[in-house]
């Protein structure tokens, strides 16, 4: 970085810094000026005090001509100025108050003083007030008793006259100290204020020198990066321009619009899927060619960042669904199709891009997929039918009518044919309900009923096995609406999964209770933990089981489960065990009333 440069970098904080500086140093000016004041005011306050204490001197001292009034019968030419009550001192004592207030040892003084001027009025002053009122003449000897009788009151007014003057002199001299203070304070900030004014503009100037210089050399990068740009727009409009012969020639349909949601664009694969002229649709809500996106315009916020100057571009975010389209024609042909938006902005204005593949082939493909599986489960369950029957006829044979090595293999033999015809069964019963919802009959049914009759039914699978079911009885009935022997094959499947995981001696508990707007069955079992991410995988009927410390594999009975689940509007869902080994299976329904 040039010399300039650099300066012209560092000035701006060494301005601030002095900047910042300055403006300290007036606030403390000000603090200190406030100081100033406040100690000229106390000041003040204090030789006001000492002239109200003064004048209170004055009014407390002993009425002479009322003295003379009742001792000798001397007349009193008129009352005094000030003390037409015969209480003069209210008055400066109000102002004494409200000059000490904010000193609590003196505002004591104060109202000690308020007492003993009280004292001293009762003691003499309001008895001499009275007989010369009344013309009466008591003799000396009466007024002298009477200031015998009130002298300690009035020492005691003298003392505290005496210490709140002496106290008020104090802070007088105290407050005069800081106020000299404060002024040499004052001066001493205000040449510091000048001094640092006059940095200021020393810097100032050097900062809109060197700005100066950085400016000029700003204007040169600029010409440079002018010129850079104008390269880089002509490599970007070829790339838009052979981006666009890409999406004219992609075999998926790809659609821009704004953020109404009108169509601005659509490439020919397109216009072909959807039956439509680009010049017909141009402008067009697009929902006349995908009706689900007529309210549903939610797009991610992704605008790439384009490869310039070493910058890789910012990641695309999609929105990703299966819609049906609309295809122009009689009766307005529905086709299945996966969509992906995504939103980019050009010229500053928001515009979607929404790319579709039609799944049309891929639907044909699934159902002849399922057809061929339900015509193949068909072929060999007749079969492998007749074979179990046959084996299921060894028991019967005499004894010695084969040989044991014999017998034992067709025994096993017998076994696998079971299972084998168990799980043609499971995969006839999944594409029968993967071909979608059957006619149900569906009725208000009590859960909790459906729940202990399929236990009842298990009791006798788990006794064989040595395992127990424990039901705890809900709180009461567990509305829901489904068809009753939907529910029953899930409930027993469920109890049958349980049951075979759980160890000869185990249990298998069973509860069922209302969350929220729903009714969940739980069934934890007393069998092997399930392995590490295998919760997940299980309802997939072409996952791999994985058999683990003893537990069965589950084969297809979770992917039935779901789909039988699914069947009746709720959720099954497998999960560890809370606390130890087992799993627990879970059901959720939606909670209905069973009245009309």
């Amino acid at each position: 970085m040039p010399r300039g440069l650099y300066v012209a970098w560092r000035l701006p904080l060494v301005f601030c810094g002095l900047l910042v500086l300055l403006v300290g140093l007036l606030l403390i000016g000000w603090r200190d000026y406030a100081a100033l004041l406040q100690s000229q005011e106390l000041r003040l306050r204090s030789e006001q005090a000492i002239a109200v204490l003064a004048e209170l001197d004055r009014l407390a001292a002993p009425p002479t001509e009322m003295a003379l009034c009742v001792a000798v019968g001397a007349p009193v030419a008129s009352a005094p100025e000030g003390r037409p009550d015969g209480n003069p001192w209210s008055e400066p004592l109000a102002r004494l108050r409200g000059l000490v207030a904010d000193n609590p040892s003196q505002v004591g003084r104060v109202e000690s003083l308020t007492m003993a001027l009280r004292e001293w009025q009762q003691l003499y002053t309001l008895p001499l007030q009275q007989a010369c009122t009344a013309g009466q003449r008591l003799g000396s000897a009466y007024v002298q008793s009477l200031f015998r009788v009130a002298a300690p009151t009035r020492t005691r007014i003298a003392a505290e006259l005496a210490g709140l003057r002496r106290t008020e002199a104090g802070l007088q001299a105290e407050r005069a100290a800081g106020g000299q203070a404060a002024r040499e304070a004052t001066d001493k900030l205000i040449v510091l204020v000048a001094v640092v004014a006059a940095l200021l503009g020393v810097v100032a100037l050097l900062a809109v020198r060197g700005f100066a210089a950085q400016l000029a050399a700003a204007g040169r990068r600029m010409e440079r990066e002018a010129s850079e740009r104008g390269h880089a727009q002509e490599r970007m409009l070829d790339a838009q321009r052979r981006l666009r012969m890409v999406l004219e020639h992609i075999s998926e349909a790809a659609i821009a619009y704004d953020e109404s949601g009108r169509v601005q664009w659509i490439n020919p694969a397109g216009e072909v899927m959807f039956g439509r002229s680009r010049q017909g649709i141009g402008g067009q809500p697009i929902s006349l060619l995908i009706p689900s996106l007529a309210e549903d315009l939610d797009w991610p916020v992704t605008q790439p960042e384009a490869e310039l100057d070493g910058l890789t571009p910012s990641p695309w975010t999609v929105r990703r669904d299966t819609v049906a389209g609309q295809r122009a024609g009689s009766g307005g042909v529905e086709v299945p199709m996966e969509i992906a938006l995504v939103q980019t902005h050009v010229d500053g204005e928001r515009i979607g891009i929404c790319l579709c593949r039609d799944l049309s082939e891929t639907e044909r493909a699934v159902r002849m997929t399922h057809a061929f599986a339900a015509m193949l489960g068909d072929a060999l369950r007749q079969p492998l039918a007749q074979v179990r029957d046959a084996l299921a006829l060894l028991p019967m044979l005499p004894p010695g009518a084969l040989e044991a090595p014999l017998r034992q293999q067709l025994t096993l033999a017998w076994g696998h044919s079971e299972r084998t015809l168990g799980l043609v069964d499971d995969l006839l019963e999944l594409e029968r309900l993967r071909a979608g919802p059957r006619h149900a009959r569906v009725v208000p049914t009590d859960l909790a009923s459906e729940l202990r009759a399929a236990v009842r039914a298990a009791q006798v699978r788990a006794r064989r096995q040595q395992v127990r079911l424990l039901l705890e009885p809900p709180d009461g009935p567990l509305p829901v609406q489904a068809d009753t022997r939907d529910l029953g094959r899930l409930l027993s499947r469920l109890l049958t999964l349980a049951t075979d995981a759980s160890p000869a001696g185990g249990e298998v508990r069973v509860a069922a209770s209302r969350h929220g707007d729903a009714v969940r069955v739980e069934l934890l079992d007393d069998g092997p933990a399930l392995p590490e991410g295998y919760a997940e995988r299980a309802f997939d009927p072409f996952a791999p089981p994985e058999p683990t410390q003893g537990r069965p594999g589950i084969g297809l009975s979770l992917a039935i489960c779901r789909e039988q689940a699914m069947q009746l509007d709720g959720h099954v869902g497998l999960a560890p065990a809370p606390s130890g080994p087992g799993a627990l299976f879970w059901i959720s329904l939606p909670l209905r009333p069973t009245g009309p």
